[in-house]
C-alpha cells in the first residue's frame, strides 16, 4: 500500500510549555485621608499620572484653619499666664531673701523665715505648671497645622519610577470621607506581574530567576521578556496549584493591568535529540512505536519507541536510535511486516518557529 515517509532527524527539541495567566501591576497602593472631611477638590482622576509627593486632591480646611487659630490664641495665653506667675515668684523671692538677710542678723524668728518661705515656694511650683501648660498647648498647635496640612493629600511611595498612574476612583468632590477612607489608587505599570497557577508536575521544574515570554492578543505578537520572581511555597487545596509570578518590562506601557496573557517558559532541551514528526508516532497493543521504512524488503515495521520532549509537530525519541525514514501517513492501517509503497512527504523543519509546544493554560484557579 501507498505511504508518506519522512526521514529521521536530529537537531535541538525544547520541552517548552505555555499558561494562560492574568496581568497584575508590579506595585499599587490606594490614596486615602488621615483625617475626616469633605472632599474640596480632586486634582487626578482615571489614567492621569501621579508623580512622587504630588498633591492628589484636597479637603476643605476652614475648620482646620481655625483650629489653628484656637490652638495658637490658647498658646498665648498659656504664655501670659507664665509671664504672671514669673512676675509673682520675683516678689515671693524678694521677699524670702530680705526675711531670710533679716534672720541671718537675728532680727527675723524662725517662724517669720518659714511664713517668708511658704509663698516663694508656692510661686515655684506655679510656674513649672505654667510652664507646663505653654509645652502643652505648643503640642497643641503643632498637632493642628499637622492635621491643616492632611487637608492636602499626597501620593506617596520610597521606590520605583518617579510617575505611576491613576487605576481607579473611589470617591468625588463634595463627598464626606472617614479617615482611611480610599480617594484613588495608584499603580506602577512600568513593569507588569504576570500571575499564572501551576500544578504539582511542573512547580518542581520552575524556579525563581527562570526566564519566560508573556504574550497579549491585545499586543499581536510582540514578545515581553519576564522572569519568574515568586513561587508560592504551598498549593490550593481546590486546585491542587501553586500561584507563581512572572514579573515582565512593560515597554510603552503597551500591557495593562487585568490583561489575559499568556507565558512561555522553556523547561528543558536537548541539543542532539532524535526527532519524528508527532504523525509518525502510533500506537500498537498499548506500546508507543513508528513504522520504519525498510527500503530493501519495502515493508513497514514497527518499531517500539521511548518518547522524551514533544515541541509542536515534533517528537523527541529517547531510544531506541532511529536512522532512515518513518511512515508519517497510512501507518493506521500498517501492521509489522506490511508492504509498501514509499510516497515522498516533505522533511519537518529543525525546530519550529514559535516557541511554544504544550498548553497548560487550562489551569486555572
Amino acid at each position: 500500500m501507498a505511504v508518506e515517509a519522512t526521514p529521521v532527524t536530529s537537531g535541538t527539541i525544547r520541552d517548552v510549555r505555555i499558561w494562560t495567566g492574568t496581568l497584575e501591576p508590579r506595585a499599587k497602593f490606594v490614596v486615602a485621608p488621615k483625617i475626616n472631611g469633605r472632599l474640596k477638590t480632586l486634582q487626578k482622576d482615571i489614567g492621569d499620572a501621579v508623580g512622587q509627593n504630588e498633591p492628589v486632591a484636597y479637603l476643605d480646611d476652614a475648620e482646620l484653619k481655625q483650629q489653628v487659630v484656637q490652638a495658637e490664641a490658647e498658646k498665648t495665653v498659656a504664655e501670659a499666664a507664665v509671664e504672671e506667675v514669673e512676675k509673682a515668684l520675683a516678689v515671693a523671692k524678694r521677699e524670702y531673701d530680705r526675711v531670710k538677710m533679716l534672720h541671718e542678723q537675728g532680727i527675723a524668728s524662725d517662724s517669720d523665715l518659714d511664713v517668708a518661705l511658704a509663698p516663694y515656694e508656692s510661686q515655684q511650683g506655679k510656674l513649672k505648671v505654667a510652664s507646663a501648660q505653654v509645652t502643652l498647648k505648643s503640642a497643641a498647635v503643632e498637632a493642628a497645622k499637622i492635621r491643616e496640612k492632611y487637608a492636602e493629600v499626597k501620593a506617596e511611595w520610597k521606590d520605583g519610577p518617579e510617575q505611576w498612574v491613576v487605576g481607579e476612583r473611589f470617591a468625588d468632590e463634595g463627598d464626606t470621607l472617614a479617615a482611611n477612607a480610599p480617594i484613588i489608587s495608584v499603580l506602577d505599570i512600568h513593569a507588569v506581574v504576570a500571575v499564572i497557577n501551576v500544578t504539582d508536575r511542573d512547580y518542581t521544574r520552575l524556579s525563581k530567576g527562570q526566564t519566560a515570554i508573556v504574550t497579549s492578543d491585545a499586543c499581536g505578537d510582540q514578545p515581553f521578556p519576564g522572569t519568574i520572581t515568586r513561587l508560592a511555597p504551598m498549593f490550593k487545596e481546590t486546585s491542587r496549584q501553586a500561584r507563581v509570578e512572572i514579573e515582565a518590562a512593560n515597554g510603552g506601557l503597551l500591557l495593562k493591568p487585568g490583561m489575559f496573557v499568556r507565558v512561555t517558559i522553556e523547561l528543558g532541551r536537548n541539543e542532539n535529540a532524535t526527532i519524528v514528526p508527532l504523525a509518525a508516532i502510533a500506537r500498537r497493543d498499548e506500546v508507543h512505536g513508528v513504522f520504519v521504512v525498510d527500503e530493501a524488503a519495502k515493508k513497514a515495521k514497527f518499531v517500539p519507541v521511548t518518547i522524551g520532549i514533544t515541541e509542536g509537530e515534533r517528537v523527541e525519541i529517547l531510544s531506541p536510535k532511529l536512522a532512515g525514514k518513518v511512515v508519517t501517513l497510512g501507518q493506521h492501517l500498517l501492521e509489522h511486516g506490511t508492504p509498501i509503497r514509499v510516497v515522498e512527504a516533505p522533511t519537518i523543519a529543525k525546530e519550529s518557529k514559535q516557541p511554544a509546544a504544550k498548553d497548560a493554560g487550562k489551569e486555572k484557579d
